[in-house]
């Protein structure tokens, strides 16, 4: 036996061990085994019969695949208002005032690996015609905890009577 067909043997175990701990790597790179959530609010004002609602919708997404544990108690939407000062001379940040508090995902445990969770509400507003308003949720679970909002402009007034101007008259 030469010294050639000695080493053969070792050489191979080892290029086989590599070889699996390359393979083993790669797949553990390309997968997500952490969780990897994904937060969205969409909020929109609707007018039917003269009374305003806003509709707000918020999706989770878990792009990672682990289950991720929810905590209900921390989960919520926060809708705020703001009124527009009559005249605006400078740049000024929003003066929020919490409207309403909601429950969010309520009686939701956990999020399954590459699930959606879809939340649905419709908030009348009475009075708030006006204002500017902002939908913030906030999301928990036991490892993180997310936000994401949105700002709804008022509805444009309608049944204005249509305007001339002095070149037109």
């Amino acid at each position: 036996m030469t010294w050639l067909q000695w080493l053969d043997t070792p050489l191979k175990a080892l290029a086989v061990l590599l070889g699996g701990f390359w393979v083993l790597l790669n797949y553990r790179r390309g997968r997500i085994h952490t969780p990897h959530l994904q937060l969205r609010v969409f909020a929109e004002r609707v007018l039917r019969k003269e009374d305003e609602y806003l509709m707000i919708k918020t999706e989770l997404s878990n792009v990672g695949l682990s289950r991720v544990d929810v905590v209900n108690e921390g989960c919520m939407v926060t809708i705020a208002g703001h009124r527009l000062p009559k005249k605006v001379e400078f740049v000024m940040e929003p003066r929020w005032e919490e409207l309403a508090n909601l429950d969010l995902y309520k009686d939701q445990g956990w999020v399954e690996p590459s699930g959606l969770l879809i939340d649905a509400q419709v908030v009348p507003l009475p009075g708030l015609a006006d204002r500017f308003l902002r939908v913030w949720v906030h999301f928990e679970t036991t490892t993180v905890a997310l936000n994401s909002s949105a700002v709804v402009a008022p509805l444009p007034p309608t049944g204005l009577p249509n305007r001339t101007t002095g070149e037109e008259a």
